[in-house]
């Protein structure tokens, strides 16, 4: 688990309206969101047909992008 070290930016009456935390542990925030992401994309996908890695270059050295 990431520890996080913030501070809150709040109204006049004491009401949170912001967080504060170090630019680190927000890229690694981050970081882990875009995990979560990619799992969830593999687990919607993991019974998709695969193309042999071979098709796929011979097709694209026809197109000339290899």
């Amino acid at each position: 688990m990431v520890r996080l070290h913030t501070s809150y930016l709040v109204d006049r009456k004491g009401r949170r309206h912001a967080v504060q935390l170090p630019f680190k542990e927000f890229r690694r925030l981050i970081e882990l969101v875009e995990d979560i992401e990619d799992i969830a994309y593999l687990k919607a996908h993991r019974r998709d047909k695969l193309t042999p890695m071979a098709k796929v270059h011979a097709s694209l050295k026809r197109a000339g992008r290899v």
